[in-house]
Order: C-alpha cells, then structure tokens, then sequence
C-alpha cells in the first residue's frame, strides 16, 4: 500500500525538548519548514529565542518558551498536541520523513501496537568531514508481540533496546507517559524518563521497530537530559537511600496506566518487569565478576602494555564493543547490507542541513 506523504505527516506532531541550545532550534524550525508535521518546541532556557526568529513561523509550529523542569514542559505539550501520532525528538538530532510515513502507516494498520520507530545511525562533523558510527544495533528486527500486557513489559525489559523512547506513539500512549514522568519528579537518576516511557508503552500495547533508517542520533553536544551528580540507573535501583524514589516510580507507571485502561496492573507487575532489566542486584558481588575483575588484573600483570592495548582493542576483551566513527556513507551502506531501507534523497538534505549549520 502507497503512503501519501502529506495525510500521513499531517497526523504526526514531533515534540522538541530543548535547552540552552537555541541555534538548535533554529536548524529544527528550518528542517521541519517544508514538511507537513505538527512542531512544538519545549525551550526551558532561562531566555526566550529572539522575537525576529519567531515572525513567520508557520501556523502548525508552537515554540513555547517555560523556564521549567522537563516535566512540567512535557504536561505543557499536550495543550498543543491534536494529532493521531507524536513522536519525541532531541533538539540536535533529526528523523528521515520516509520512516516517519512508515511508522504511522504501520501503527494505522496495527492498532495493537502502541508505538513504531526505525533504525538509526550516530553522526558528528570533525575536521570539517561528516561522520558516521553505528548505534543500536540490536533496534534490527527487535519487536514485542505478546498478547498479555505483563507478559508483554517484561519481554521488553528482559531484552531491552530503546525501542519506546524516541519512537512514533499514538496519542494515548504519550499522553500516558508523560502523565507517569510528570506524576513524581524529580528523581536521582535521569534514566527514569526512559524507564517510564518504555514500561507504559509496552503495558499498553505490542513494540515494533522497522528495518528503515529512521533517526539520525547526534553527538554533537551533551546529553540535556544528564547532569552532574546524577546516579546510573541500576545504582540508583540498588541503594536503599532512594527506596522512597524507587516507590513513586513503581506507583507512576500504575498511576498512567490507570488512564488507558489498564486499572488492573498494580505495583507488582511494575517491578518485576523493571526487576528484568535490572537483574540480579543487591550488596553482595557475584562470582562471575570477582572471577572478571581477577582475570582483568592477570592480564594487566603478566602482558606488556602495548600487546594488553592490542588484545583490548581489537580482541575486544573488555567486553564492550568498540565503535568508532568513520565515514557515514560507509556506515550507511553496511547497514544497508543488513535489509535496512534508507531514503538517501532525504539523507542528503539532512546531511546538507548539518554541514551548513557548522559552516556557518
């Protein structure tokens, strides 16, 4: 079935937290001129964007500036949100329209999934040369499809991908999450947001990711989302001290819930779906990692440093997989070689929108 691009991004409404960033905005306000989606910026900076920048914005673009917490400004979006769909995006980053099509278009003809998003690849300017890493490798063929809501939340924390946050949600579903992230705030970690955003919305209804390019993720600046001080997520589970923090996150995700008709999910089912992502974590420390901590220490004493530098890097015995940046076109075509559809018409005029913006 062929989309017609402008009925399917007129039921779409991409939601902008920014801040601090407002020559981002502008980039944002001028990659989304030509296209017909619904745009809110949420701009907590302390100063609004200056008022000439804002004289010809178009009818269905909303820049609201609330130097207020993320929370707040995500209960304030939803005065401006009328659309079927909406979609979360960062303000440095980009979708391609194509994948957006196709995300409304499955969710149209899937009205047991409550969300659909893409596949994605990193991106940076160095040196005056666009660059590319990949990202998210797991988002390929990752899809949740129980029947049953329990079930369903705890096959995406089991196997958690960030398939949820960042994705196309239907109206509900967002509305349902941002009534979570705004019930109790703030917490410790800033992981919570995505906990919460991934727990209602599998609750809710079944995950999909297509093999599409949808999301070009920057690493140009910093998370707005971390802080200084803030705690890891699984820390932040394990430390007793924020037992009271652990409670109302437990008691946000019933709290949405209850909105979407999903009253009989209690507390319970909230922790063991978020007890499989976290794992096995208490005090204690398990035999596997004393036995990596020794095996990491043998290593460092009987191997000489530039042959222990080698084995790390290229042996990847550390255990985490290295990703460098590289040339984008060549992270393209590899994904591509994966069954990933790319609309490279699309992706020029993003990658010209990003050169430009460093140039100038």
């Amino acid at each position: 079935m062929e989309s017609n691009k402008s009925s399917l991004l007129n039921k779409l409404t991409v939601v902008v937290p920014t801040y601090c960033r407002q020559k981002y905005i502008l980039r944002q306000l001028n990659y989304w001129e030509k296209l017909p989606v619904k745009l809110i910026i949420l701009d907590g900076s302390p100063k609004a964007l200056a008022i000439e920048n804002l004289q010809n914005l178009r009818k269905n673009f909303h820049y609201i500036h609330s130097p207020t917490s993320i929370e707040n400004r995500l209960v304030e979006s939803l005065d401006y949100v009328s659309s079927e769909f909406v979609v979360l995006l960062s303000d440095d980053e980009f979708f391609l329209p194509s994948a957006l099509e196709s995300c409304v278009l499955f969710l149209e003809e899937n009205i047991e999934y409550s969300c659909c998003k893409g596949q994605a690849i990193g991106f940076d300017i160095k040196s005056h040369q666009f660059l590319g890493r990949p990202v998210y490798p797991n988002l390929l063929n990752y899809s949740i499809e129980s029947d049953n809501p329990t079930q369903r939340a705890h096959d995406h924390m089991l196997n958690y991908e960030i398939a949820s946050l960042w994705s196309v949600q239907r109206l509900i579903v967002y509305s349902a999450c941002v009534k979570a992230v705004s019930h109790f705030f703030p917490y410790s970690s800033a992981g919570i947001v995505e906990m919460q955003f991934s727990l209602v919305t599998a609750f809710h209804g079944k995950v999909k990711v297509i093999n599409e390019l949808m999301w070009l993720r920057s690493f140009e600046n910093s998370n707005i989302w971390w802080s200084e001080g803030n705690v890891h997520l699984k820390k932040w589970w394990c430390e007793k001290s924020y037992s009271d923090e652990h409670q109302n996150f437990l008691s946000s995700i019933v709290f949405a819930l209850s909105f979407v008709n999903l009253k009989s999910i209690n507390v319970s089912d909230v922790k063991k779906a978020f007890l499989a992502y976290v794992g096995y974590c208490d005090d204690r420390v398990s035999i596997l990692k004393v036995f990596n901590n020794l095996f990491n220490k043998l290593f460092k004493i009987l191997l000489p440093n530039y042959l222990l530098l080698f084995l790390t890097k290229k042996l990847n015995l550390s255990g985490k997989q290295v990703l460098e940046f590289q040339s984008f076109d060549e992270v393209s075509k590899n994904i591509m070689t994966k069954g990933v559809k790319i609309d490279f018409r699309q992706l020029e005029i993003i990658k010209k929108c990003i050169v430009n913006f460093h140039e100038n």
